[in-house]
């Protein structure tokens, strides 16, 4: 089987610099930021349907929808101890595309079809593919079957319904998580806060958010603020987003009232509560500085 292909440059966050087609479909905001939440808390929405073990070729076959593309790529961010926000979700990261990744395999074609089908019966052709990936913009029906074709050898891979499942809809399943980095309604008639007291609405479930909060609250105490962790419904003036990553790496975001960005701090130490304790101190020093 030999099938033409275009080159395609493959960026860090963004899947590929050809465009994909509007009527595919895309995330809606509210996806988009419960992607990012999701990667900069380390979790990996990527589905591993199969290996490939052959004469020329041994790899894993891995699968992503959207909500797991955006998710891989703010999470490659917060590693890189890189700022990432929706504004650096591109519409052909966003859109309903389907990604495989071939991963340390050599260069090969690789196609859909459904389960059973044989020869060039029902075969889906990738949109755009490169040395370790192909773009799909539908899957088959029901379940279906990766192939992926290197030289005389052919390799099936079966994706089961379960499987499929978790590819488009990654987010089944999963306990439901507080509003990601949107934040709550402000109350009508906050009154403004003085320079001495800040009200902290706190998001995350790292297992060292308690000690991040505590060196955030620490940094403001001794710039003369003090740090009031205010409960859901109650007024507050920074709603703080915290994640843990791989590597010992935590990050802390604050965001205002209208849900704008007003500081980030990403830190790695040599461990977890480490790390955690460093983004507290170094987002406390950017908010005490807000506040004077």
């Amino acid at each position: 089987m030999v099938a033409s292909r275009r080159p395609a440059i493959l960026a860090v966050v963004a899947l590929s610099a050809v465009g994909v087609s509007a009527q595919q479909g895309s995330l809606t905001d509210e996806e988009v930021a419960t992607a990012i939440r999701l990667g900069q808390e380390g979790k990996d929405l990527s589905v591993r349907v199969g290996t490939i073990s052959g004469r020329s070729m041994s790899c894993e076959v891995i699968m992503q929808g959207p909500l797991a593309r955006v998710s891989a790529a703010a999470a490659g961010a917060f590693r890189e101890y890189r700022p990432f926000t929706a504004a650096n979700v591109t519409s052909d990261m966003k859109a309903t595309t389907y990604r495989v990744r071939l991963l340390t395999c050599v260069r090969a074609h690789v196609v859909l079809q459904p389960a059973g089908s044989s020869g060039m019966e029902g075969v889906i052709q990738p949109l755009r593919e490169n040395d370790e990936s192909a773009i799909f913009d539908h899957l088959p029906d029901g379940q279906f079957q990766v192939v992926v074709v290197r030289a005389d050898e052919t390799h099936r891979i079966r994706v089961s319904l379960k499987d499929r499942t978790k590819i488009e809809s990654p987010l089944l399943g999963m306990p439901e998580a507080p509003s990601p980095v949107m934040p709550l309604p402000a109350p009508a008639a906050i009154p403004k806060p003085a320079a001495t007291s800040v009200r902290l609405f706190v998001q995350g479930d790292g297992k060292h958010i308690t000690d991040a909060l505590g060196s955030l609250q620490s940094e403001l105490a001794a710039a003369g603020i003090t740090g009031t962790v205010a409960q859901r419904g109650e007024p507050y003036d920074y709603l703080i987003i915290f994640g843990e990553g791989q590597r010992n790496a935590a990050s802390m975001t604050a965001l205002d009232t209208r849900g704008n960005v007003v500081a980030v701090a990403v830190r790695g130490a040599f461990t977890e509560k480490g790390a955690a304790d460093g983004a507290g101190q170094e987002l406390g020093k950017k908010l005490a500085a807000l506040s004077r």
